[in-house]
């Protein structure tokens, strides 16, 4: 069980935990190196190879390249290649640490994709476990959004999370507020810089209004 998640009450697209993960398409073949960052400090690369007939989407555990370089276990340098406009996740498998990437193609200058500054198309998974009322917003964007997560009182049949919230995340946030149930994800879609933040505000341990679970019909 990671028990870590059930203390991250906070999530930050660019500093990612147990409850995140970021998600970029590859659209040009061709060999990558992803620069993994724990808590600022860089401590692992692992290489990514887009090609046509490659995998549809990779998942990265960027915990577990951190801690196969350090211990200097035998891992992995070279995954499965991803097909030409594929999806990489970026996640975050244990530990307390806060972890970044920064992707830049081989041989090249410029960076292909860094999770401190999402670009148009890039996605970040987030997950809210605790209850209570949230500001979201985007470190290079103004504005804020509410989000209300509510606590669910125990009823006559086992709560079900519902489907994901998008969200579009940019320059400039609309003053909406949110609501979800907790463990209820969030799927925020960049359409300009982001590095999108979710902070808590007021925690809800049970005196809010909240809702109960029903009996199933």
């Amino acid at each position: 069980m990671r028990t870590e998640a059930f203390t991250q009450i906070g999530l930050d697209s660019g500093a990612l935990g147990a409850l995140g993960t970021v998600v970029h398409q590859f659209k040009e073949p061709g060999s990558y190196i992803a620069t993994v960052l724990a808590d600022g400090r860089e401590v692992a690369e692992q290489t990514i190879t887009v090609a046509e007939g490659g995998r549809p989407a990779l998942q990265i555990d960027m915990a577990d390249i951190a801690d196969d370089r350090s211990s200097e276990k035998c891992c992995d340098q070279h995954p499965p290649e991803l097909d030409v406009g594929g999806y990489a996740s970026f996640y975050v498998g244990v530990g307390n640490k806060r972890y970044a990437v920064v992707v830049r193609r081989a041989g090249k200058r410029g960076v292909e994709f860094d999770s401190r500054r999402l670009q148009e198309g890039d996605l970040f998974a987030a997950t809210v476990l605790r209850p209570g009322k949230y500001r979201i917003t985007n470190e290079h964007g103004k504005g804020a959004m509410g989000l209300e997560v509510r606590y669910v009182r125990r009823g006559r049949s086992k709560y079900e999370p519902a489907k994901p919230l998008k969200v579009k995340i940019g320059e400039s946030l609309a003053k909406d507020v949110l609501k979800a149930g907790p463990a209820q994800g969030l799927i925020f879609e960049a359409t300009g810089p982001t590095r999108a933040i979710v902070e808590l505000v007021e925690p809800d341990d049970g005196e809010g209004t909240g809702y109960t679970t029903k009996k199933a019909s």
